[in-house]
C-alpha cells in the first residue's frame, strides 16, 4: 500500500498550495499589491447578487435563531418524532 501512501501526501502538498496561497494572499500582501481581477483569467471578480446576499442573511438568522432556541424546537417538534428526537439531541 505504498502506492496509496505516495498518493496521500502528494495530494496532500497540492491541497496545502491552495490554502496557503490564501494565507500568503492576506497576510503577506498590501493593498496595493492585490488588485480585483482574477490572475488566472484576469477577469474582474464578479459582484454579489441581491438574492446570493439575502439567501445569506436568511441562513445565518436561521442558524443564530436555532442555535439559541434549539429545545424550542425539540419541544414542538416531540408530538411529531416522539421519544427519539430527544435521544437525537445531545
Amino acid at each position: 500500500m505504498t502506492w496509496l501512501v505516495v498518493i496521500a501526501v502528494l495530494m496532500s502538498a497540492l491541497s496545502a498550495y491552495y490554502y496557503l496561497r490564501v494565507v500568503y494572499v492576506f497576510w503577506m500582501q498590501s493593498a496595493d499589491e492585490v488588485e480585483a481581477t482574477d490572475p488566472v483569467t484576469n477577469a474582474a471578480f464578479p459582484q454579489a447578487t441581491t438574492a446570493a446576499v439575502g439567501t445569506l442573511v436568511v441562513c445565518a438568522v436561521a442558524l443564530v435563531v436555532l442555535g439559541v432556541f434549539f429545545g424550542g424546537v425539540l419541544e414542538t417538534t416531540s408530538g411529531f418524532f416522539g421519544a427519539s428526537a430527544m435521544a437525537a439531541a445531545p
